[in-house]
C-alpha cells in the first residue's frame, strides 16, 4: 500500500517551574556567572595594577679582556 501523506510524531515534554531540575539549572547558571567574579575579587588579581619586575643577570668572570686602541686619525682604531 503506498503512503499518500505522513506527518512526524512530535512530543513536547514540559516540567513545572518549581522542580529540583529547574532549581539545579538556575543555580548552576548563576554559579557559572558569579563564581569567576568572586574568585577574581577574593584573590585581588581582578585587574593587574602594574607589571614591573626586576631581573638580576647572571655574570661570570671569564678571565678575558677587551682592548680598544684609537689612533690620532679620525676613525682609526684597533680591536684586540
Amino acid at each position: 500500500m503506498p503512503c499518500v501523506h505522513s506527518s512526524p510524531l512530535a512530543k513536547k515534554h514540559s516540567a513545572p517551574v518549581v522542580s529540583p531540575a529547574f532549581a539545579f539549572y538556575v543555580l548552576s547558571w548563576a554559579a557559572s556567572i558569579a563564581l569567576p567574579f568572586f574568585l577574581g575579587y577574593a584573590t585581588h588579581n581582578f585587574w593587574a595594577k602594574d607589571g614591573t619586575y626586576l631581573e638580576t643577570p647572571k655574570v661570570l668572570f671569564s678571565h678575558e679582556m677587551l682592548l680598544m686602541v684609537e689612533g690620532s686619525d679620525a676613525g682609526a682604531f684597533c680591536w684586540c
